[in-house]
């Protein structure tokens, strides 16, 4: 029951976290490429985009 608990947790926090970067103003493969890496690493995808990238994301995205 455990794991299962913890798997919905992370597919919930994963579909948010494309939902947010689906809305930055970036340039669409930039935002492609973030949308699909972070869920295939799971919860190290989510653990590094809410401890660390969350409030960069957009600067990092942002076209030069």
């Amino acid at each position: 029951m455990m794991v299962f608990v913890a798997w919905f947790t992370g597919f919930i926090l994963t579909i948010r976290i494309v939902c947010e970067i689906g809305c930055l103003h970036v340039p669409v493969r930039k935002r492609l490429v973030f949308m699909t890496l972070l869920p295939v690493t799971s919860w190290a995808g989510v653990l590094f985009y809410y401890l660390f990238a969350r409030d960069r994301m957009a600067r990092w995205l942002a076209p030069r």
